[in-house]
């Protein structure tokens, strides 16, 4: 399997990958391109790219980039091309002398166990809740708040923990009527 960057001919195969595996818009999807094209890379078995992992600066941390997302065909799964991309991605970022990366991982096992197994590590669970839906009584649930981000009709709260408790991620779904709860995991590149 080869890697490299994106090429422009390469987009409109990226972002049909994109669409079916993870979720960017196609106008997030070609602006993130057009600023971070270095971070846009592919894994490409005889020619077909089978593979997309991409990723922008983080504005709030100089020194980290966020993974928006990284995905594979189905007939690639579990072959070993996802953690050959994250790796090559992971050198991406070290030529932009960035020495970490963060990345809102799925919420389900699989995904969990890739990113653990490429060494990454959960810093906190965000809980994504309706403003609207959200008890009044939040901040009295015994929970620590490391941030609080409204996005639209959504309030985001970041939950620190460094290690994955998946009981602790279901109990604040339950606790704040959270429409997800997800594992925020980090990687020092240092």
């Amino acid at each position: 399997m080869n890697r490299r960057h994106l090429l422009a001919p390469d987009l409109e195969a990226a972002f049909a990958l994109n669409e079916e595996y993870l979720g960017a818009s196609r106008d997030e999807f070609f602006c993130h391109y057009r600023k971070n094209a270095d971070l846009f890379v592919g894994i490409f078995a005889n020619s077909a790219l089978v593979g997309i992992c991409y990723g922008m600066n983080w504005d709030e941390k100089p020194g980290c980039v966020v993974l928006k997302g990284i995905a594979t065909l189905q007939s690639h799964w579990r072959s070993g091309a996802g953690s050959l991309l994250i790796k090559f991605f992971e050198q991406q970022v070290k030529k932009r002398d960035k020495q970490r990366i963060t990345l809102g991982s799925a919420a389900d096992l699989k995904t969990e166990n890739f990113y653990l197994k490429n060494g990454y590590a959960p810093t906190n669970l965000r809980a994504s809740v309706k403003t609207i839906d959200l008890p009044a009584n939040y901040e009295r649930l015994g929970y620590v708040f490391s941030a609080c981000r409204p996005e639209g009709e959504t309030i985001n709260l970041y939950v620190p923990t460094a290690v994955r408790d998946k009981r602790l991620q279901a109990k604040l779904k339950d606790d704040l009527g959270a429409q997800e709860v997800i594992f925020i995991m980090e990687k020092d590149l240092q």
